[in-house]
């Protein structure tokens, strides 16, 4: 070490030599009025065993109380884990028959769905109030509807009409009689119509509607048997076109839809009447763009709304026809519908797993399972399971439904999708006399066609596609709030049709998104099919043994 290391070292030792004899002598340092370090060192080690004890009495004082509370809070969470409560049961759903056919039994070496018991209907609600709007003036439903068919015979009148029964066999729910063959069923099946339409509110003026568009509609087929919904103008007579095309991707959805309107009016490719043909091809095109697992159409874009209305349609053809081709499409399409639904029991744009769960969407997939339940193909429990459950989180008991539940329209409602909503549970099995589907179905009244808010549709969700929706949802609930409806729909959405021209037949698309994708085509389609609801099928609360319930909101005594 160096001499200046040494010298620091000695320096300092004697520095605190100094300080120390200072302190035994009671001096103070070299600087007046502060107290030498060392004394200030040794009266903190006097003081601080002192300080030691105060500190570890007053942690005495405040730690058993906290210690106490916190057992006590371990305790009581601890309890439920070590003395659980007995599980309770739970009353059984709202639901009497999952899937209710009661019209044609299964195909051969086909389970039929399991049949839950009835169980009783809720009391009446008293705020379930109906809109009462003023009747139209009365159509003479005796006059007879215009047909294509000359040899139609005259139908004798009744002054009655005559009840149907529950149990009427026709395939599909379609109106009374409508299984025969053998000639146009805007013609020898006007018999039965007249009877169906006396009972549930149509007439003359509502069927010339459907006359007129699946006349349009089958003057705008493709001769492939598609409705393009982009190039259906080609068609229309030279210098004279019907403007409101949508969008091409849509062709497959778009076929289904106008392809569900005729067999809406009970016309299937094996009808040797004037629009056999046009079912004919389409019927033929849907089945060659039907993919090796199932799918319809190409697998591009939000291929699932095609692949929905295209197997609806296959299923109703199916379910009218027992065509072994048309079965056998319809189970490969189930089960493509089957293998796309969502973790969360619904269904999205396409078949990726985004564990987004879209109701608009699901709901075209639950009207293709239940039409192809009636046609006999089984559904997988495990699918109906788990849809289900999700129809119980998207739809609420007043009768209001969420549009998704993430991604694209999440948490957003509207009375579209709580028309979808209704309906999907309806076809699903809950009785249309349970307080909800009441609830529900005042919900869809009081939102009745309007028209002109088609422009705003962001506020007042109102188009065909709502319209069709909740015509169909109101028919199979019945009573006051279908009456309602009916005549609001009947006085706003009838004078909608051209009469006249090359558009004669059809509807103006909605001046808003949904017609702008769709298209005249698809807008025509909707329109037709709102107004054939009187016997397209037979009502939901007819097939469980209802009675009609003319006072809605009331419950049935069954």
């Amino acid at each position: 070490m160096s001499d200046n290391g040494w010298r620091l070292i000695f320096e300092t030792e004697r520095e605190i030599l100094k300080r120390r004899l200072d302190g035994w002598l009671g001096r103070r340092s070299d600087r007046s009025g502060v107290p030498d370090r060392i004394a200030q060192e040794r009266l903190r080690e006097r003081l601080q065993p002192r300080r030691r004890r105060r500190r570890r009495r007053l942690g005495a004082m405040v730690g058993w109380p906290i210690s106490v509370l916190l057992h006590l809070v371990l305790v009581a969470l601890a309890l439920p884990h070590i003395f659980p409560d007995p599980p309770v049961e739970e009353p059984d759903p709202p639901i009497r028959i999952r899937f209710v056919s009661l019209e044609r039994p299964p195909i051969a070496e086909v389970e039929a769905p399991p049949v839950r018991t009835p169980i009783p209907d809720p009391p009446p609600d008293p705020s379930l109030a109906i809109p009462n709007p003023e009747p139209p003036p009365e159509v003479p439903v005796e006059e007879k509807v215009e047909t294509t068919d000359p040899a139609e015979e005259d139908v004798p009148e009744s002054a009655d009409p005559p009840a149907i029964a529950a149990d009427a066999p026709s395939p599909l729910g379609l109106g009374p009689g409508a299984e025969r063959r053998g000639r146009s069923p805007l013609g020898a099946r006007y018999g039965e119509r007249v009877e169906a339409l006396r009972i549930y509110g149509g007439g003359a003026e509502t069927e010339a509607v459907v006359r007129r568009g699946l006349e349009w509609l089958a003057r705008h087929q493709d001769p492939d048997g598609s409705w393009d919904p982009h190039g259906y103008t080609r068609h229309c007579r030279p210098g004279i076109s019907c403007p409101g095309t949508g969008f091409p991707e849509y062709r497959t959805g778009v076929t289904g839809l106008a392809l569900l309107a005729f067999l809406g009016a009970g016309i299937d490719h094996r009808d040797p009447g004037p629009f056999r043909g046009t079912v004919a091809r389409a019927v033929e095109w849907l089945i060659t763009s039907q993919d090796e697992g199932g799918c319809f159409g190409p697998r591009e874009g939000q291929f699932l709304y095609n692949h929905g209305i295209a197997a609806l349609a296959i299923a109703e053809a199916a379910a009218l026809t027992r065509d072994p081709e048309l079965l056998a499409s319809c189970a490969r399409a189930v089960r493509f519908i089957e293998t796309t639904q969502q973790a969360g029991g619904g269904w999205d744009y396409t078949a990726a797993r985004t564990n987004r769960n879209d109701l608009s969407i699901s709901g075209w997939q639950v009207m293709a399972l239940h039409s192809a339940a009636e046609a006999g193909v089984v559904v997988s429990p495990r699918t109906l399971d788990r849809l289900e459950a999700y129809l119980r989180r998207a739809i609420r008991g007043d009768g209001s439904a969420i549009y998704a539940d993430r991604g694209t329209g999440a948490g957003r409602g509207g009375v579209g999708v709580a028309a979808t909503g209704l309906l999907s549970k309806l076809y699903l099995g809950w009785s249309p006399r349970s307080l909800e589907s009441q609830r529900a179905a005042v919900r869809l009244v009081r939102q009745s066609p309007d028209p002109d808010g088609r422009a705003d549709w962001e506020r007042t969700n109102q188009s065909l596609y709502y319209w069709y929706t909740a015509t169909l949802a109101l028919f199979h609930v019945g009573g006051e709030p279908w009456e309602a409806w009916n005549l609001f729909l009947q006085r706003s959405v009838i004078s909608l049709q051209h009469e006249e021209g090359e558009r004669e037949g059809s509807f103006d698309p909605d001046p808003n998104w949904i017609g702008a994708a769709g298209g005249r085509i698809t807008s025509t389609a909707l329109g037709v099919l709102t107004f054939e609801v009187y016997y397209r099928y037979t009502p939901l609360y007819r097939r469980l043994g209802l009675a009609p319930n003319p006072k809605g909101g009331e419950a049935d005594e069954r």
